[in-house]
């Protein structure tokens, strides 16, 4: 909540410090291009200022979905990079729209800079980066130590056999998404005139279409969700937080790609096809969207079976 009440105040710090070089009105946020015939309707710096009180609301929204959502540390953590996206967004803005009329005498009939409308959203991407890397890592979850009951299946390892299993999904609606992002951006900048908007739209569809595709390892170590096209992005779970795999004919949640909600968090095509659920301890269960999922469970069972039951040798 705390970016989000120091950035309600930045506007109201901004007229308090250049008061002396404002033009008689706030002509900010459009109102430089509307023509000196309508000077008038603009608002007053007072006024102007006291607007940005509601993002206190905001900051007050953000905390209750925060306390809403208190026993899932990644939902907190993503919450937490949207306040700071949010509060760096709303703090540069405001302050591009005041430097931009300084020292203005009367009207100005002359737009902002073009840079002025993409500052604030470029800035509150990198915001969120902050915000992400401030929140700190998940704690860890309990280690589970019992081994997955009998009915669920498993297909039995050997001390020294060692299973592999990989397979690369896509996430055709996550691709369909980014390419209308993508093609909305250009309609924001030209026919809006909207730059900042259309940074958004182009970072919000590049990440979609990047994340269409992944690449899913099950090995000895746990499970590994990769992004090929983004990098280095990959999520892992290790054996030692997973109690048991399932399978279910669909995914508990929608979602189009990397999928963060309450109910599960994983990687989901949009397809109705069988999923990979990982039971974890003392969190939302990890689902996967798989081609093979019976056989994605039967191995996460079978190596899990074999590490957590002592004084056997399961299999051949």
């Amino acid at each position: 909540m705390a970016p989000i009440v120091c950035a309600a105040a930045v506007p109201w710090l901004l007229v308090t410090v250049y008061e002396d070089r404002l033009p008689d009105h706030a002509y900010v946020e459009g109102w430089s291009r509307v023509g000196p015939q309508y000077a008038y309707l603009a608002p007053t710096w007072s006024s102007w200022s006291a607007g940005w009180l509601y993002w206190l609301l905001s900051a007050a929204l953000f905390g209750a979905v925060f306390w809403r959502i208190r026993h899932w540390p990644h939902l907190q953590r993503i919450a937490v990079a949207a306040s700071w996206t949010a509060s760096t967004t709303t703090a540069v803005e405001a302050a591009c729209d005041v430097l931009a009329v300084l020292d203005v005498e009367g009207y100005p009939g002359r737009p902002m800079a073009w840079w002025y409308d993409m500052l604030p959203p470029v800035v509150g991407l990198l915001g969120g980066v902050v915000g992400w890397f401030l929140a700190g890592p998940v704690p860890a979850l309990p280690e589970a130590a019992e081994a997955p009951p009998a009915d669920l299946p498993a297909r039995h390892l050997g001390r020294t056999e060692r299973a592999m299993f990989s397979e690369v999904v896509w996430s055709v609606k996550a691709r369909v998404a980014g390419l209308v992002f993508l093609l909305c951006a250009p309609v924001a900048l030209l026919a809006l005139y909207e730059p900042g908007g259309a940074v958004m739209l182009l970072a919000l569809g590049l990440f979609m279409v990047l994340q269409a595709k992944a690449r899913i390892r099950i090995d000895s170590v746990g499970v590994l969700v990769a992004l090929p096209l983004l990098g280095r992005a990959q999520r892992r779970v290790s054996y030692e937080y997973v109690r048991q795999a399932e399978i279910a004919e669909r995914a508990p949640a929608a979602g189009w790609g990397l999928t963060e909600n309450k109910r599960c968090r994983g990687y989901v095509t949009g397809r109705r096809r069988p999923v990979l659920i990982l039971r974890l301890t003392g969190d939302r269960p990890f689902v996967v969207s798989l081609r093979d999922a019976a056989t994605a469970v039967a191995l996460v069972n079978g190596e899990l079976a074999r590490d957590r039951t002592t004084g056997t040798t399961t299999g051949a």
